[in-house]
């Protein structure tokens, strides 16, 4: 799973600024749930939510950039998975 840095380096690239507040929602649960947390608060919907409360006056890029978000996770988690099954 990316950290947050790598989120934000994203978003900066993409955007020119950071959206900390929709990284930082979209990850609370992993206190919790540990590496299971993307079962919750990784949809459209849930982005959509967390895009107009977290940052009301700019909501379709946060979207956008928790949309990312999400990619960014599968992506990652797809290239581990990738690098097990080779050994």
């Amino acid at each position: 799973m990316p950290d947050r840095k790598t989120h934000l380096a994203i978003d900066k690239m993409i955007f020119g600024t950071d959206f900390d507040r929709v990284h930082a929602e979209k990850d609370r649960p992993a206190k919790i749930l540990g590496p299971s947390h993307r079962r919750v608060a990784h949809d459209p919907l849930s982005n959509i939510i967390i895009a107009v409360t977290q940052y009301p006056s700019d909501p379709l890029r946060a979207f956008v950039a928790a949309q990312v978000h999400d990619l960014v996770d599968v992506a990652s988690t797809s290239l581990k998975r990738s690098a097990h099954r080779r050994r």
